[in-house]
């Protein structure tokens, strides 16, 4: 059975978004305003009309640094990117745009002096980029073994660097309320209550589709050692998607030195993901709180909604943006979309490679075995 009464919606004057500075000024609005949070996009982003009264401007600057409240739940920590003032017949206000101070990492270069590392865990090559930011990072899982080696990317961001490194261990990079840099696996934590069809949601909509998936996923690669052509073949690892009927292959990338098995869980992955991917509903949801608490990116959250098919499985929130105007009051547009969509990328190491003694080639630039001689060629 569901349990009722999963919502509630705030009165007027509670349901408030609260900009806060440094200095412990407090700036408020209700008639609109709206706050986005995405697994995809390390960088909660708020855009907050404020009260202007004419020869007194709310003192919010570019680049303060600000916290952002809705009710008494603290949402994202940021820097002010915008404050513009606006005015209407009858109105007037300033408009103040906030990214959560993690956001810089989308865009700033990627930097470590040698520009790698040798046997250091994820934690500590992600502690090294984001260092320069003075932000700090919050490890909910484990890391896992040290990586024998990392370099940096030619041109690489902070966020594509740090991404890159934690895939190697299973994890996602993203943030919290708090503005730290957050280190984990998806959906470890349920988001409170449930979403329910005549219960809270207002609309809902199905955003599924089977544009980017495959039939079949293939990936290549190479054995690091051979003495015959036949042993040196490529490696070969194939995943079918059952569900799709016509015929679309997709070739998976991976390191030309990597087992088979290797290559199996690469190719595993991305028909997973991409049969996550291919199922998502956007909901519109009364209320900013359930069971007094608010909803995040990256929860676990039970869905009752029997045109959806769906009856209590847990999906992952994927988007939430927290939005309050004067025709919906306040609402939350939440994406969801099954767990397996934000599955990290397997853990793979590549295999060292030129472990011959005598092999390699001889005078004559043929290609030689272990043990010095011509390699031979198996006609069949």
């Amino acid at each position: 059975m569901v349990e009722q009464h999963y919502t509630e919606r705030l009165p007027k004057e509670k349901a408030i978004i609260t900009i806060t500075t440094e200095d412990g000024k407090e700036y408020s609005h209700w008639l609109s305003a709206s706050i986005s949070i995405n697994i995809e996009k390390l960088g909660r982003v708020a855009t907050i009309p404020v009260a202007l009264i004419p020869g007194h401007p709310p003192e919010i600057f570019r680049q303060d640094i600000v916290t952002v409240k809705v009710g008494n739940t603290q949402l994202m920590r940021g820097i002010v990117l915008a404050a513009a003032p606006f005015y209407r017949k009858d109105d007037a206000g300033y408009k103040v745009t906030i990214r959560s101070l993690t956001g810089d990492l989308c865009l700033a270069a990627a930097m470590h002096k040698g520009g790698q590392w040798r046997n250091a865990k994820v934690d500590t090559i992600i502690g090294d980029l984001i260092k320069p930011f003075k932000l700090a990072l919050r490890v909910l899982d484990d890391v896992g073994e040290p990586l024998k080696e990392f370099k940096l990317e030619q041109g690489e961001t902070v966020l594509a660097a740090a991404s890159r490194a934690a895939k190697k261990r299973g994890l996602l990079v993203t943030d919290n309320a708090e503005g730290e840099v957050v280190l984990c696996k998806a959906g470890k934590t349920k988001a409170s209550g449930a979403i329910v069809r005549g219960e809270n949601v207002i609309e809902m909509e199905d955003i599924g589709t089977d544009e980017e998936r495959g039939s079949e996923y293939i990936a290549y690669g190479q054995s690091e050692v051979a003495d015959d052509f036949e042993s040196a073949r490529q490696k070969k690892a194939k995943t079918v998607d059952k569900e799709l009927k016509r015929y679309l292959p997709v070739m998976v990338q991976a390191d030309s030195k990597v087992s088979t098995a290797d290559l199996q869980k690469l190719t595993d992955h991305q028909m997973r993901v991409r049969r996550g991917h291919a199922y998502g509903l956007n909901y519109k949801v009364e209320g900013w709180v359930t069971l007094g608490k608010g909803w995040d990116a990256n929860q676990i959250i039970p869905i009752y909604d029997d045109i959806a098919g769906l009856e209590g499985e847990e999906w992952l929130i994927a988007s939430i943006d927290y939005n309050v105007d004067v025709q919906d009051g306040d609402v939350r547009t939440v994406t969801v979309r099954p767990a397996e969509a934000y599955e990290p990328e397997p853990e793979i190491e590549r295999h060292e490679s030129g472990k011959r003694k005598k092999g390699g080639r001889n005078s004559q630039g043929k290609a030689t075995g272990t043990d010095g001689k011509q390699l031979t060629k198996k006609v069949v």
